[in-house]
């Protein structure tokens, strides 16, 4: 068994992307949780995007000492959060996030996307964008030692708590914050990539670490990989949608084919035939976010009209298949 999980580990590799990312270690601390109210808004087909970064951190765990990198031990986790969100005003042509724009009218679900190993938060920003074009907030953290070259890949099985931590630092916005008002707490996803959909899978569906306020999960080229005292004996928990290339050369497919076929539902698996670790996202995205986009309307937003046209969609495109369960 452990000659299997050291091959699992080493078959993990880089999410193709790496990014020096640093951050100071400021203390920080918890505000009251927001109480503030809106009004309800019509949802609209898509937003103009907005940009912030925040650093949260959470005293109670330490970060290792990196002697490869020489980095040294710190006392807490010191997560930089890139935060894109929808924004009040005219929607572009071109959706590049404007920097501290107001937020739109509205509350909007929570996606924490997870990136992968030797990458950061911001690697993703093309990509996750047009989930908050779409009418999310979506908050990508950077970890502490997974991120940036020779980052250290073991980490992983702390990044469920920082996933866990980053919920709970966005659900304690002061009232002052311009998002404190548009969050919608009840409605809470996780993502993630490569390195970041194991993390994915660790707060979704290991007993380890299950946060129960996720309402749905999205594993992007993903694996189960084991996590100190849990197992993975709910797959029903939370809802999931699996994407992998059936190309992939470094995390194989039947990662996410055994998740899926195991898994009772609700779970949907999109398999594209042709795609590799990485294409898929920093290619043409297109296909992905369609049908990210209508997974996460279905179980953030109760709302079916694009899901139940999703398996046509994917049909048509020729670039895969879509195989759901459970209803999805």
């Amino acid at each position: 068994m452990r000659r299997l999980t050291a091959l699992l580990v080493a078959i993990v590799l880089s999410a193709g992307c790496a990014d020096d990312a640093t951050s100071s270690r400021a203390p920080t601390t918890t505000a009251a949780v927001s109480t503030t109210t809106t009004t309800t808004v019509p949802e609209q087909d898509e937003y103009a995007v907005g940009r912030r970064t925040i650093e949260v951190v959470d005293p109670t765990r330490g970060t290792d000492a990196d002697s490869k990198r020489e980095l040294p031990a710190e006392p807490d986790r010191t997560l930089p959060v890139l935060l894109l969100y929808p924004a009040a005003g005219a929607v572009p042509a071109a959706t590049e996030p404007v920097d501290d724009a107001p937020p739109a009218p509205g509350r909007f679900p929570l996606v924490v996307f997870s990136h992968g190993w030797t990458a950061s938060g911001p690697v993703y920003q093309g990509r996750v964008k047009e989930w908050a074009r779409a009418g999310y907030i979506v908050a990508a953290p950077t970890y502490p030692l997974s991120s940036g070259r020779g980052g250290v890949l073991a980490d992983y099985v702390n990044q469920p708590a920082d996933v866990s931590f980053v919920i709970d630092q966005l659900l304690a916005l002061p009232d002052d914050d311009p998002l404190a008002a548009h969050l919608d707490g009840e409605r809470v996803a996780a993502a993630g990539h490569s390195l970041g959909a194991i993390t994915t899978l660790g707060v979704s569906l290991n007993s380890c670490c299950a946060d129960d306020r996720l309402d749905a999960a999205v594993e992007l080229s993903g694996i189960r990989l084991p996590f100190p005292d849990g197992a993975f004996d709910d797959l029903g928990l939370v809802p999931f949608l699996a994407v992998h290339g059936a190309a992939d050369n470094i995390v194989p497919v039947k990662g996410s084919d055994s998740l899926f076929a195991e898994a009772p539902g609700p779970a949907a698996y999109l398999r594209l035939t042709e795609a590799d670790h990485t294409d898929f996202l920093f290619g043409d995205g297109a296909l992905l976010d369609q049908v990210v986009v209508a997974f996460l309307d279905r179980h953030l937003k109760d709302d079916d009209t694009g899901f139940d046209a999703i398996p046509e969609v994917v049909a048509a495109s020729g670039q895969g298949t879509l195989e759901v369960k459970g209803g999805g």
